[in-house]
């Protein structure tokens, strides 16, 4: 069956016997559902195609943040890595990392959403293993992956509650010495109340005890937007200068035991 079998061996066999997980609260499920309704009514379908100027570069932008920080995390090839994507969306995430040399076979998606998990599940790898479920509540075995990562997931919820749940069960499936490959927003958008930004301070609460290094980066989207269609260079200048950058790219090592 297409993305329908997971491993047995990642399953959690004893998810009977575990002491229970509390349930996300269904009205912040619901506002995230509904938040994205209006994101993408208000969006339009070009808003984040490649061929809009600003969003190539906030994808090119990205690509050269990520790849730097699996490279200072001593991580240079893929292929032998277990990757699970919380909130893998439609599977762009997880696309790129088969660019990267990651198999297909290895990586594994899940997302909130069910209609962003049928897209994916048309545009990956019939091997790449995708499920529609809440982030809270992982069904794989301890200890699983070598690389989980999120993107603009966190800043999306804005229960506290579900995002120290969903960091406890990021760092119960990642495997000892495994990272969490971080990219979300560091600043509040003012025209967006459905999102709120994560500062350091808050990602190394998250995870407690894990060592966290971050790299700022992205020059603000709004400006961005207007600047990246006149001139890209200038664009890459100005992202150079911290105070200007909406995000973050971390990396969060899981210690030893």
């Amino acid at each position: 069956m297409r993305n329908g079998n997971l491993e047995k061996p990642l399953l959690s066999e004893q998810a009977d016997s575990q002491e229970s997980v509390p349930d996300v609260r269904q009205d912040e499920v619901e506002r995230i559902h509904l938040a994205y309704q209006r994101r993408n009514r208000a969006s339009g379908p070009d808003r984040y195609s490649i061929f809009q100027a600003d969003a190539l570069y906030g994808l090119q932008e990205r690509e050269r943040q990520v790849i730097r920080a699996l490279k200072a995390s001593g991580i240079d090839h893929l292929s032998a890595q277990k990757v699970l994507d919380v909130g893998c969306g439609f599977g762009y995430g997880l696309r790129q990392f088969i660019q990267w040399g990651a198999q297909p076979v290895n990586l594994f998606g899940i997302d909130l959403l069910p209609e962003r998990i049928a897209v994916a599940r048309q545009l990956c790898p019939s091997q790449v293993t995708l499920l529609e479920g809440n982030g809270d509540k992982l069904p794989w075995n301890d200890n699983t992956f070598d690389i989980v990562a999120q993107s603009t997931v966190f800043t999306s919820i804005l229960d506290a509650d579900m995002k120290r749940r969903l960091a406890q069960e990021m760092m119960r499936v990642l495997k000892p010495n495994g990272i969490v490959l971080w990219f979300d927003f560091r600043l509040n958008n003012p025209r967006n109340p459905d999102v709120r930004g994560i500062g350091k301070r808050e990602v190394r609460r998250l995870f407690h005890g894990c060592s966290v290094q971050f790299w700022t980066m992205m020059f603000l989207p709004p400006l961005a937007r207007v600047v990246a269609p006149w001139s890209l260079l200038l664009v890459e200048f100005l992202g150079k200068l911290p105070l200007l950058c909406s995000h973050y790219v971390a990396v969060v090592r899981k210690p030893l035991p």
